[in-house]
C-alpha cells in the first residue's frame, strides 16, 4: 500500500492506494498528528510513503519510526523523479501542490493535453502538453518522449478576491461565496459576487479559450475547494478531480520503484 500526504498549515489530507493504484480511501487529520499516522500506516501494510507540503517539514522522529518499521518516506520537491519535463524557469520555486496535479492529470488523463485549474487560496491554471503532434505543433521538443509543463499563471482565489474587496475599502461588505443566479450584479452584494466568482470564471473560460486556438483536443480539469462551485458556471467541459494531488503523489511514488 502506498499513503500520500498533503501537508497544510493546520491540516494534513491523506489518501491509501492500493496495489492496483486504486483509490482505497482519504482522510484529514489535525496538523501533528504523526503518531497516529504512524498506526494507520502499520495497520493499512503501507510501504511507501510520499508527502507534499506548503507547510513544516514531518519531524525527524517520525521519519525515524517509519526507517525503523521498513516503510519508505519521500518528500515530493522538484528534485523528485517526474513524469514530465519543464519550460518553467523556476522549478524550484514552483508549488509541491502544482507539481504534483500535473502529475495527476498524467495519471488520469494520459496522453491527453490538459489545463489544470486549482481552485485553493490561490487560482492556478497550469498548461500540460502530452501530445506529440501538438508539441511539435507549438515548436517544444520532448527528447525523452515526457509530457512538458509549458507554464502556467497565479492569480487570487475566489476567497481572497472577497476578502481583498471589503478589507482595502471602507464601505464594500464582507459577502459569502455563493453560485451566480444572473449575468450581472442587482445589488451591492451581487455585485461583489459577480466581480469575484464570475471574474474568476471569465478568466479560466478566457485563458482556456485562447489556449484551445492552439492546441484543438485541450481538456479542462479542475480540482480544489471552490472547484464544484465554480464548475456550475463553466462553459467548457471540465473534469472535476478533488484528489488532483494525491493521485500526482501516487504516480511519482512509482517512479522511484521504477
Amino acid at each position: 500500500m502506498v499513503l500520500t500526504l498533503d501537508i497544510g498549515n493546520s491540516r494534513i489530507k491523506s489518501a491509501l492506494f492500493g496495489p492496483s493504484a486504486d483509490l482505497v480511501e482519504t482522510k484529514t487529520w489535525t496538523s501533528g498528528s504523526w503518531r497516529e499516522l504512524t498506526d494507520y500506516s502499520t495497520n493499512h501494510s503501507t510501504t511507501f510513503v510520499i508527502y507534499s507540503t506548503v507547510a513544516d517539514e514531518p519531524p525527524t522522529s517520525w521519519s525515524e519510526l517509519l526507517a525503523k518499521k521498513g516503510i519508505s518516506l519521500k518528500p515530493l520537491t522538484h528534485l523528485s523523479p517526474l513524469p514530465f519535463e519543464s519550460q518553467y524557469r523556476t522549478m524550484d520555486t514552483l508549488g509541491r501542490d502544482r507539481i504534483a496535479a500535473l502529475a495527476g492529470a498524467i495519471e488520469l488523463l494520459p496522453g491527453t493535453n490538459c489545463l489544470i485549474a486549482d481552485m485553493g487560496t490561490c487560482l492556478t491554471l497550469d498548461l500540460l502538453i502530452q501530445s506529440e503532434d501538438k508539441l511539435a505543433s507549438s515548436e517544444m521538443e520532448s527528447n525523452s518522449g515526457k509530457a512538458v509543463f509549458m507554464g502556467g499563471n497565479i492569480s487570487p482565489g475566489l476567497h481572497m478576491r472577497l476578502r481583498a474587496m471589503h478589507r482595502d475599502t471602507k464601505r464594500l461588505p464582507m459577502i459569502e461565496a455563493r453560485p451566480l443566479d444572473d449575468m450581472l450584479g442587482l445589488d451591492t452584494s451581487s455585485a461583489l459576487l459577480h466581480g469575484g466568482l464570475g471574474g474568476m470564471i471569465y478568466e479560466i473560460e478566457g485563458l482556456f479559450d485562447r489556449l484551445s486556438s492552439n492546441f484543438t483536443d485541450l481538456r479542462l480539469l479542475i480540482t480544489g475547494g471552490d472547484a464544484r462551485l465554480v464548475q456550475k458556471h463553466l462553459k467548457p467541459a471540465s473534469l472535476l478531480q478533488p484528489h488532483l494531488v494525491h493521485y500526482g503523489l501516487y504516480q511519482i511514488s512509482t517512479l522511484y520503484a521504477a
